[in-house]
């Protein structure tokens, strides 16, 4: 089958737009003859496969990076004439912002769009208000900021719309004084309004003069396919501009000089400044200064040019600086001769090899039938060895099915062939270690028939479709499955999946139990009750804490591990996975942290977010650590194979420049194109 690094679908936030897709393909044998196909379901249109290309490998040019044309579509039904509009550019009113103290600034966004197919739509962002990310390349830290925008698709032709911040989130790090990106690769949710479709509360627009009707939501999620690498766009700096005052510094390297103009801020902070039109005048001659990035497509505060003959002592640097301070936007002209210091380059820094693991193989072509599966096992096994993946983590038991012979799991539930025992059995002649993965929270469909009341009750009273927690037949019924695997197959250990509260159960078990600790209704609470948080997040490390002791009684040397949920910033916790308190306390081996993003910036800065639990909390060891690339998403996010290779190879040199000693992939099966880009990372494939 030939597909975009395995099968795809069409998302509706694709509907009526280009969708492009791109493979490459190694056979295993020699091609007689090829039939292309595309099967549809649930969609219309048309798909066109083209240049298709037969022969051995060769580099594909790269597709340029243009502005992708975004569809507007809702889930509530067709809408006749649906707008088509693209996102231009995106750049900040100023180059620095006033801070005037924690989280209070006035940043404000200026969006460039084009409405290439009017509509009668106004899109404003999800309830009023939307995250966006920020990224502090000094710190390298994150920072979750709401934005304010009204677009109106009723108009053909270009729009300038303002975005105006209004409010910080408390699951990342605060503003600080510093230097800024944006970050717009992440799904960005809007609320349509319409005039043909009434439905729901109205809408009055001011700058209009017309009233809205809500009619539906939409996503869009390529934003970085249009506005630049890894999704940074827009660079600026906050400061407190009660007072400033401007500096300049320059530094030759070999024929090419550098210049780094900063601003001091009334608290002594100084701020690098980005986006500057600067010029340079040595001996007589001038010189255009452009802007440097770092691998991660991030501004790195200097300009440089290059010069002919001998260095230039001096240096005349000149350009304006836009400030939106407390009174108002000014602009403040630079106007510095400063002397040029000469700089060796720093050497290289050797940086050791990772350690790679690989989760889940999902569509890896692995058959359901015995005559075939085993077959395919083979090739999974043999892609993760060449890939340097040293732990291979099978699933054993998934949220639909079990995927050994088991003498505990319903019958009905248990596949046609025994995949793990083919995986352990690979694993074991080529070399790599084979886990057990196995989904935890999510119930399987025969259990809850069979015993109603292990499923968790959801607020509204009614099952939620996952277990719950705090049954105790079913802590001892997950115990006893992962007993018999370990007991049964020589695989490395159980690595769970879903090990989570999920949205949390209200049945009458964790009622009382609630109230009995903490004194108040568990019906009471909402989501940010700190009691609830805490109450999960305990509930959660228990059940871990009886599932190891199972596992370690079952068989002592069988590891436990499991997947989390990344954080943007040490303290945020998330989804009630204590997992820095798991690894200290020995509950677990390892975790899997899922940091899935297209993004090098706002990956590197969730490793250094995995660094800094490290040294907090775990004596700064991070061997038991693997941040998981989404490489699905990178290469959904970037038009070429070419393209999403190097964005795998910066998120892999980016886990090894903040100290980290191991990464892997969810799923697996999507890193079969990049073999060589992740072995090139590996430990264990170095010389």
């Amino acid at each position: 089958m030939l597909a975009w690094y395995g099968g795809f679908e069409l998302d509706p936030s694709e509907m009526g737009s280009w969708v492009y897709r791109e493979d490459r393909w190694k056979p295993r044998a020699p091609i007689v003859k090829i039939r292309p196909a595309v099967y549809l379901r649930g969609c219309e249109g048309s798909i066109y496969v083209d240049d298709i290309y037969l022969g051995p490998p060769i580099e594909l040019p790269t597709p340029p990076r243009t502005t992708i044309p975004l569809a507007v579509t809702g889930s509530n039904g067709r809408f006749t004439g649906w707008p088509q509009f693209s996102f231009l550019d995106f750049r900040p009113a100023a180059h620095v912002f006033h801070l005037a103290g924690k989280n209070e600034a006035n940043l404000e966004l200026t969006c460039d769009i084009e409405v290439g197919k009017p509509a009668p739509i106004y899109l404003t962002s999800a309830w009023g208000s939307q995250y966006w990310t920020l990224y502090c390349p000094q710190r390298r830290e994150l920072v979750q900021i709401f934005t304010d925008e009204r677009l109106d698709l009723s108009q053909a032709g270009q729009h300038t719309v303002p975005v105006r911040m209004c409010g910080f989130s408390d699951r990342a790090s605060d503003l600080a004084a510093g230097g800024y990106v944006f970050i717009t690769e992440a799904t960005k949710s809007f609320l349509i309004y319409s005039t043909e479709k009434p439905a729901g509360e109205a809408y009055p627009d001011a700058r209009t003069g017309k009233t809205f009707s809500y009619w539906d939501g939409v996503k869009i999620e390529r934003l970085s396919r249009g506005l630049g690498a890894s999704g940074v766009v827009a660079p600026f700096s906050v400061a407190d501009l009660s007072s400033y005052r401007l500096s300049v510094a320059a530094h030759a390297f070999g024929q090419q000089v550098t210049v780094r103009p900063v601003l001091t801020d009334a608290q002594g902070a100084e701020v690098p400044l980005y986006g500057l039109e600067l010029r340079g005048e040595a001996a007589g001659k001038m010189l255009d200064l452009s802007p440097q990035v770092d691998a991660d497509g991030v501004p790195t505060g200097t300009y440089a040019g290059a010069f002919a003959g001998g260095k230039p002592e001096q240096m005349r640097v000149s350009g304006v600086v836009r400030l939106a301070c407390p009174t108002g936007t000014k602009g403040e002209r630079i106007n510095e001769q400063v002397k040029v210091f000469t700089l060796a380059p720093a050497p290289p820094r050797p940086l050791p090899g990772l350690d790679l693991i690989g989760w889940g193989y999902a569509t890896y072509e692995l058959s359901p039938k015995a005559s075939h599966g085993p077959d395919s096992m083979k090739r999974l096994v043999s892609d993760a060895k060449a890939a340097g993946v040293s732990k291979l983590l099978v699933h054993a038991r998934s949220s639909t099915e079990t995927l050994y012979p088991s003498s505990i799991a319903p019958a009905g539930t248990v596949g046609e062939w025994d995949v793990l025992r083919a995986a352990v059995e690979d694993g074991k002649r080529q070399g790599v270690d084979i886990y057990a993965a196995y989904i935890l929270g999510i119930a399987q469909k025969a259990d809850l028939e069979a015993h109603p009341d292990w499923a968790a009750v959801g607020r509204d009273g009614k099952s939620s479709g996952w277990y719950c927690y705090n049954n105790p037949e079913v802590r001892a019924y997950h115990g006893a499955l992962m007993s018999e695997i370990v007991r049964q197959y020589d695989v490395g250990g159980i690595a769970l999946d879903f090990c989570r509260p999920g949205g949390g159960c209200f049945c009458s078990r964790c009622a009382a139990a609630f109230e009995a600790k903490y004194g108040k209704p568990l019906k009471d609470v909402d989501a940010y009750d700190a009691d609830w948080v805490n109450w999960q997040r305990d509930c959660i490390t228990e059940y871990m804490r009886e599932l190891r002791a199972a596992i370690r009684k079952a068989r002592a040397d069988a590891k436990f591990s499991g997947y989390v949920w990344g954080r943007l910033a040490a303290d945020a916790d998330r989804a009630g996975q204590d997992f820095a308190r798991w690894l200290r306390e020995g509950i677990m081996d390892f975790v899997a942290v899922g940091i899935y993003t297209p993004s090098s910036p706002q990956f590197r800065a969730q490793c250094h977010v995995l660094r800094e639990i490290a040294e907090r909390d775990l004596a700064g060891h991070t061997e038991g650590i693997y941040p998981l690339l989404g490489v699905g998403y990178i290469q959904r996010a970037n038009p070429s194979h070419a393209e999403a290779d190097a964005v795998i190879n910066r998120h892999l040199r980016a886990a090894r420049e903040e100290g980290l000693q191991g990464a892997g992939y969810f799923a697996f099966y999507s890193i079969r194109t990049h073999l060589e880009t992740s072995g090139a990372h590996s430990a264990a494939t170095e010389p």
